[in-house]
């Protein structure tokens, strides 16, 4: 990973975190490719499951996932395991 884009994780998660600690329901991500944000954000799922492991009730979601570019069977597959490994925190 880039430093740019490095950083833009670290300050997701640093938002993330100081949301969850401020009482906010939920955390919604989009799949961004190429020029939007400079395509740092192709995988919001991972991005979800990170941000969730980094904080304690907070929701995690995607506002915007790119359905033709994926398989939709994988997609379901990622938001059930996305929802199980966070303890059903999926929104």
């Amino acid at each position: 990973m880039n430093d740019c884009a490095s950083t833009v994780a670290s300050e997701v998660f640093e938002q993330t975190a100081l949301a969850d600690s401020y009482g906010f329901d939920a955390l919604w991500l989009a799949e961004h490719h190429f020029g939007a944000q400079d395509g740092r954000a192709p995988q919001p799922l991972l991005v979800a499951l990170a941000a969730a492991s980094r904080t304690r009730q907070i929701n995690v979601g995607t506002s915007l996932i790119v359905l033709p570019l994926h398989h939709p069977v994988a997609v379901a597959e990622q938001l059930a395991t996305l929802d199980i490994l966070t303890g059903g925190r999926l929104s």
